[in-house]
């Protein structure tokens, strides 16, 4: 026989073959399974951030007189449920907006509890000056946290860059 190839090549070729086959079939599935969580989780994000910001929204425009106007601490209570939702599945930066956004919102459901404990409404259920300040102030708060977690959101979804 003459033959330049020598009698174990073909088997070493059929070997290399499966093996190259093999190993692109599972590199392909490893990459289809994360690009398929990364949508799920996008997913995920894109009904909850909405829903945290809402909740936000909705405590910074509860006014604090007639007292049955509506419950921030409910409110409160919406956003924290949302809140740990979003941690779930929220990278760092998104996580560090949040903790303030809860800081924020308890800050405001404190001042508005203690407004309606300490005082009384001042003509037509509008706020009391005296008072008007502190409230200005955790409203303000919670609004500014409220754009952080908007802006840390935006980058998280590719809206903005970072």
């Amino acid at each position: 026989m003459t033959t330049s190839n020598p009698w174990w090549g073909s088997g070493l070729f059929t070997v290399a073959g499966v093996l190259i086959t093999t190993l692109g079939a599972s590199v392909l599935a490893i990459l289809n399974r994360r690009t398929e969580r990364r949508r799920l989780s996008r997913e995920q994000k894109v009904e909850t951030y909405p829903e945290l910001l809402y909740a936000a929204h909705r405590l910074a425009r509860t006014p604090v007189w007639p007292a049955d106007a509506g419950d921030p601490e409910e409110l409160r209570d919406e956003i924290d449920k949302a809140a740990q939702r979003v941690r779930l599945f929220a990278p760092a930066s998104v996580g560090d907006a949040v903790a303030g956004l809860l800081t924020a919102a308890d800050s405001f459901a404190q001042t508005v509890r203690t407004i309606r404990t300490e005082s009384k409404p001042a003509h037509a259920d509008l706020l009391d000056q005296r008072d008007a300040a502190k409230h200005r102030e955790t409203v303000e708060g919670l609004r500014t946290a409220t754009e952080a977690f908007l802006a840390a959101t935006r980058v998280d979804l590719e809206v903005d860059r970072a």
